[in-house]
């Protein structure tokens, strides 16, 4: 067996040669993989974000696998990348990887991860480990069909068109259109979501210049696709999917607040659904997080890992041992 080695490079900065054996890998991956597992939107995105690298196996000269990662404290701790809902692992060889042996060759103390759709391995030696569902549509049949699987969902599912009805009978037809101005669609995006997130911090600014970069990239092998929601003359709710191929991502979505009765965001998940049959879509992913809105719209489920590792054992426990400390004193004091 040749020896395996590991080195760490700029994700912006990825060279042709790495781009094609990243993409060819991803392209040929059947069980409906992310958008953001692609070197097409991970690479764009890292020259927004800055801190992005890139994790690179080989075992010889032969390159065998990359894990990007988000850096921002330095070398010895590795994160998830902003905006980027999947984490991506991609390794091109059939033996399991040892995950804390490549760590410890990239430098890297302690790796944490969000919804790894092909965890091998890691169950054995993370810590914390949890698994989510990740609620998906599928586009096998024609939108009739879909509304017929989704006729014995409950009472919630069929109200979406009774407020249909309610908000052309208040404001005028209920259309989808797309925006005249991408850097307005993007602000209004951001705007209606933010008011959703009161407790949360203000976007950076990488956020608006990602999201204004792929909804002006409308070709190629990732392509940002926006909706909007109208009724009448008024803009009732947005939405930013990511398309490749015949998949689609669900990424962002907001609505006007003063709508909310009519439920906006269900209306516009409909007519989406409805769009991306018609374009012969194949699947369409709802994403992470678990909202029960989500559920409500989904036909199936693939399964995600959250967790982090350390590079040696010793570490984590260390860790658990000051967690339980910490514990204990949180427990006396509220006694």
């Amino acid at each position: 067996m040749s020896e395996r080695s590991v080195d760490v490079i700029e994700l912006d900065g990825l060279s042709r040669e790495d781009w094609e054996i990243w993409r060819h890998y991803h392209a040929s991956r059947r069980d409906g993989a992310g958008m953001s597992e692609s070197p097409d939107f991970l690479v764009p995105l890292a020259r927004e974000i800055g801190k992005c690298r890139l994790v690179r196996m080989r075992e010889g000269t032969k390159i065998v696998g990359y894990i990007p990662v988000y850096q921002p404290f330095g070398p010895s701790f590795a994160f998830p990348i902003p905006m980027c809902d999947y984490q991506a692992v991609a390794f091109f060889n059939a033996s399991r990887p040892d995950f804390r042996r490549i760590l410890q060759q990239a430098g890297i103390c302690r790796w944490k991860y969000e919804n790894i759709t092909d965890g091998v391995g890691l169950s054995e030696i993370s810590h914390r480990l949890d698994r989510r569902s990740i609620p998906m549509v599928s586009m096998a049949g024609s939108f009739s069909d879909y509304l017929g699987d989704k006729a014995g969902s409950g009472s919630r599912f069929h109200s979406i068109w009774k407020l249909n009805r309610r908000l052309v009978r208040d404001f005028g037809r209920v259309t989808v259109a797309r925006p005249r101005s991408n850097e307005r669609f993007v602000d209004r995006l951001l705007e209606h979501k933010r008011s959703r997130q009161a407790d949360a911090p203000p976007y950076e600014r990488f956020v608006k210049k990602t999201l204004l970069r792929f909804v002006e990239h409308e070709s190629g092998e990732i392509r940002g696709a926006p909706y909007v929601l109208m009724a009448g003359d008024e803009v009732v709710a947005l939405s930013l999917l990511l398309e490749a191929g015949d998949q689609a991502f669900g990424w962002f979505c907001g609505y006007e607040a003063r709508y909310a009765k009519y439920s906006p965001g269900s209306l516009l998940l409909m007519k989406i659904i409805e769009d991306l049959h018609a374009r012969k879509f194949s699947s369409f992913d709802l994403g992470p997080g678990g909202e029960p809105w989500k559920e409500r719209f989904a036909t199936k489920h693939r399964t995600a890992c959250n967790g982090h590792i350390y590079s040696y054992e010793a570490l984590g426990d260390f860790e658990a041992k000051v967690r339980g400390v910490v514990r204990s004193i949180r427990s006396t004091l509220k006694s």
